[in-house]
């Protein structure tokens, strides 16, 4: 909240939360507005006295809580009177709804009265209420006019509303849309499920994560790419994602996002398919994939980097997102080099004082061990250049460098690297030039 009152970040570091709390309250120094987005859980009233000491009592001055469990708002104080709960919508806003989607190919009109009274019954399952509508109509959208198709999917919604809570409804329907992916899509889907909270994710490395996974290639005359591209759009269209930044040109977008109720039904989908465990590391948590069903998988979030290590050595993917202290980087030292069965490598850090010296020789300098290795991010990171060792990754198909502001070169070894489909370089600006021979690279799409 400090850092919304305009902040700097560095400012505030190593203030502990009574610190905080006093910044905080001189920010607050006239009338505000304060909206607590999403709370969860029901022991929420334990920060919150804390919190509310921080928002000094301004006549005129406001603070608005969302959430979807009317006990928080008991736990934080509300009164009756305070408490506005929104409605469902109703059968022909529902019904309205469902159409634009489950017929947009129709231009959201339902040209089989067969068709009409199914949808319907399945509109009706689902309780008015947005979210559930939206995710079942793109389920349909996929199914055409298969009678049959559309009954079983009515019989099941009405098995599950009979031993349903309301407030497990979302989750049901959302549950079933993972039963109605194409197997091909699924592990796409669970590995989504690693992802930290509200984090908004580039369209591109979803779709180059999931080629460094093998998760999907190239077939049938279309690239790997563009197999990727048209899976994400399938996740788009059954409203399992949410597309974001659309590009005015090409009319496609180049992020997307998670509804929290869909990422909490990846995360309970993905346990019980035994596709990751999840291990507690500091306030940090960490997944790691069993290699059992699709294969090690895991995400690293700062103080998880070594835990992940000697948890598994066959680990695939290990993603560091906004990684920030010098030492958690410098801890690391050789033991990238340990996980050889590593597909996917993506460092980001988010503290632009770690150096080139600590992640280029304590991250990076033996990465030509990594010979699975297929794809490698690294983002906003001081790197001059990359190690010659990476002549090793005979693997490797997709290189991403995002705002490494001090790259000056790339080695001449990378043109030697005959299986590489795609090289992106994003806000790299001393970058004035590619390795001469990068031409003979006869695989290079992008």
């Amino acid at each position: 909240m400090v850092k919304k009152l305009r902040a700097e970040e560095n400012s505030l570091r190593g203030y502990d939360i009574r610190e905080l709390l006093e910044r905080l309250k001189g920010e607050l120094d006239g009338k505000y507005l304060v909206v607590l987005d999403a709370v969860w859980g029901t022991d929420e009233g334990r920060w919150w006295d804390s919190l509310k000491s921080a928002l000094p009592r301004v006549e005129g001055s406001c603070v608005i809580v969302t959430t979807r469990n009317e006990k928080v708002t008991k736990s934080m104080g509300a009164t009756d009177r305070c408490i506005h709960c929104s409605q469902v919508l109703s059968d022909e806003d529902s019904w309205s709804l469902f159409s634009k989607v489950a017929f947009a190919r129709n231009g959201g009109k339902c040209t089989n009265p067969d068709l009409e009274g199914l949808g319907k019954e399945i509109v009706e399952g689902c309780g008015g209420l947005p979210l559930a509508i939206n995710i079942v109509g793109g389920m349909k959208l996929g199914k055409g006019d298969s009678i049959h198709e559309w009954r079983q999917i009515s019989e099941h919604l009405k098995e599950e509303l009979e031993f349903s809570k309301k407030d497990e409804l979302v989750i049901m329907r959302l549950e079933l849309s993972y039963e109605e992916l194409p197997t091909q899509l699924k592990p796409c889907f669970l590995s989504l499920a690693m992802l930290p909270e509200d984090y908004e994710i580039p369209v591109r490395y979803i779709v180059e994560s999931w080629i460094g996974e093998g998760f999907i290639w190239g077939r049938n005359g279309k690239t790997a790419l563009e197999i990727g591209e048209d899976c994400l759009t399938k996740l788009f269209n059954r409203f399992l994602m949410l597309g974001v930044d659309k590009d005015d040109f090409e009319k496609s977008f180049l992020g997307c996002k998670m509804h929290d109720m869909v990422r909490d039904m990846f995360i309970k989908i993905a346990r019980e398919e035994d596709f990751f465990v999840r291990l507690d590391c500091g306030d940090r948590p960490a997944f790691i994939v069993q290699p059992r069903r699709w294969g090690g998988l895991g995400i690293s979030m700062n103080t998880t980097v070594g835990s992940i290590q000697n948890s598994s050595t066959k680990l695939r993917t290990l993603v560091g997102v906004d990684i920030e202290h010098r030492e958690i980087v410098a801890s690391v030292e050789a033991k990238l080099c340990k996980l050889r069965w590593l597909r996917v490598l993506c460092l980001s850090f988010s503290n632009t004082e770690i150096d080139e010296d600590i992640v280029g020789k304590n991250w990076l300098s033996r990465i030509g061990s990594l010979q699975h290795l297929v794809f490698l991010r690294i983002e906003n990171s001081a790197l001059r250049t990359l190690p010659d060792s990476i002549r090793h990754l005979y693997n490797l198909q997709i290189l991403c460098l995002v705002e490494c502001t001090n790259l000056e070169r790339l080695p001449l070894s990378i043109t030697t690297l005959e299986k590489f489909t795609a090289i992106e370089i994003i806000d790299c600006p001393p970058l004035e030039c590619m390795p001469a021979g990068l031409g003979k690279l006869s695989n290079l799409e992008r």
